[in-house]
Order: structure tokens, then C-alpha cells, then sequence
């Protein structure tokens, strides 16, 4: 299965986020969501450029956020 769209719960600076996600080649655009009033949890909606194959995700993830603890939600 492949996704366009992906939206996950990450706990990370506003800053540093946009940072990391603006980077990224495979990413079209993304929108980050303050789910706190301290700049540390976030909802994130990451919309790509081509289909990513499930399987391939959590790599990606990680390729471009560095190793956070993030929970996918789908």
C-alpha cells in the first residue's frame, strides 16, 4: 500500500521541525499543529511529492527526523 499523507504526534520544537521537514526532498508540504502551550508536542501532517510505500515509512521517518519516539496515526 502506498500513502500520499501521513500525520503523526511528535514531541519536538516548532523550530526544529520545520527546520528538518523543510529539507526533506520527498516532502510537499507540511502543516504542524501545537498540541501544548510549552512548543513541545505537535501534530504533524506531512503531505509527499509521490506515492511512499508503507513499508518504507518508518525509514523515512527517521532519514529525515532523526530518532524520536513518534506516534503514527492513521
Amino acid at each position: 500500500m502506498e500513502v500520499l499523507s501521513l500525520e503523526i504526534i511528535i514531541d519536538d520544537k516548532r523550530a526544529s521541525l520545520d527546520a528538518l521537514l523543510k529539507k526533506a526532498e520527498n516532502i510537499d508540504s507540511f502543516e504542524i499543529e501545537d498540541l501544548d502551550k510549552t512548543d513541545e508536542r505537535k501534530s504533524v501532517v506531512i503531505f509527499f511529492k509521490e506515492p511512499i510505500n508503507i513499508n518504507y515509512i518508518n525509514s523515512f521517518l527517521i532519514s529525515v527526523l532523526g530518532e524520536h519516539k513518534a506516534k503514527v496515526i492513521e
